[in-house]
């Protein structure tokens, strides 16, 4: 990654970061992510329409959704999902921004010169922070030229907006 990039991608995450922080609109519906959505034919008591189907994310719920809106924009359906879906890039985008934001895993970044990526769902048993209803992603970040060994994992819970994991490494052995 060119200079240029890793400096434009660390003020985009302080941005992000700074909006997370703000309190959310009145008019915004919970805390609901539109992940994927797409045209297709739908069935609408009894008959095929051309409809909008959507895969949301409710973190105030920590549940994937299908939502089905008929020809008129209208939701007529709404069903859980049967996986975990994969992280959208505005997801990947606020786990960065979370990581960037800390100052001991922004500092580390910033005086090594690394970048970071990833974005893996991390989806633990009950009990474990990761469990059921979280909705967790793994960052990694990388000194450049370095063989591929991650400096360290970090894994944020974009439920509750926080850094869950914190995970050093020593030549890509956790520690």
């Amino acid at each position: 990654m060119k200079a240029g990039h890793r400096t434009h991608l660390i003020c985009a995450a302080i941005l992000i970061a700074g909006a997370m922080a703000q309190p959310a609109a009145a008019e915004d519906a919970g805390a609901l992510r539109v992940l994927r959505s797409w045209d297709e034919t739908v069935e609408v008591e009894g008959r095929q329409v051309a409809g909008r189907m959507e895969l949301v994310f409710d973190y105030d719920l920590g549940l994937a959704f299908h939502q089905i809106y008929d020809e008129s924009g209208q939701l007529v359906e709404r069903r859980p999902a049967q996986r975990v879906p994969t992280p959208s890039a505005e997801e990947i985008d606020a786990a960065i921004a979370l990581v960037l934001a800390d100052p001991a895993l922004g500092r580390i970044i910033e005086d090594l010169k690394a970048y970071v990526s990833g974005g893996f769902i991390l989806d633990e048993p009950a009990g474990k922070a990761c469990g059921p209803r979280t909705r967790c992603l793994q960052i990694f970040a990388f000194r450049l030229g370095s063989g591929g060994a991650p400096l360290f994992r970090a894994v944020v819970d974009l439920t509750q907006n926080r850094i869950v994991y914190r995970d050093s490494w020593n030549q890509g052995v956790p520690q």
